[in-house]
């Protein structure tokens, strides 16, 4: 009886016969270190080829907090005025007409005035400027007071006495 149970069949387990092993399937691993290499290198790469933009800051230090005011003679005085439209005007204190001054000159205005002065009299520069006058043209001249190292100035708002000075001109 060839269906009978005790019977060996042609796909069981008898001697001669070979035992199939279920295959196990292989894990696929992807080395990830080649490419964590690659990403460090492009990294350093940037880093060290970039430039770096320093922000440009001017150093200010500003007064102590006083409450009397601080007596310096008219001579040592230097009115900088910026119109509107990014006009210059100079003069001393002590003279009431200020002149024109074209921003080319202005260097060497601002060093025949420091030449006049006796070396231990500082001149102090008052720097005053219109409302309406650019942000660069203020930059410009306190570069410009940074060139010629008249390091004392004070930043002040246009007066009205001021504007009326300088408009007629």
């Amino acid at each position: 009886m060839a269906g009978d149970v005790g019977e060996s069949s042609s796909h069981g387990h008898g001697k001669g016969q070979k035992k199939y092993k279920k295959r196990r399937r292989m894990g696929v691993r992807l080395d990830m270190t080649p490419m964590v290499d690659v990403a460090f290198l492009l990294l350093t790469f940037f880093m060290l080829t970039t430039t770096f933009a320093t922000p440009q800051a001017m150093e200010i230090n500003l007064p102590p907090d006083q409450q009397e005011p601080i007596e310096m003679p008219q001579s040592r005085i230097l009115n900088l005025v910026v119109r509107g439209d990014n006009q210059i005007f100079l003069n001393r204190a002590d003279n009431p007409t200020p002149e024109k001054v074209p921003f080319d000159n202005l260097r060497n205005r601002l060093k025949y005035y420091q030449g006049i002065s006796d070396d231990a009299e500082k001149i102090a520069v008052v720097v005053k400027v219109s409302r309406g006058a650019k942000y660069q043209a203020l930059v410009d001249v306190l570069d410009e007071l940074d060139l010629v190292e008249m390091n004392r100035f004070s930043l002040m708002k246009l007066t009205p006495e001021d504007s009326t000075a300088v408009g007629a001109l």
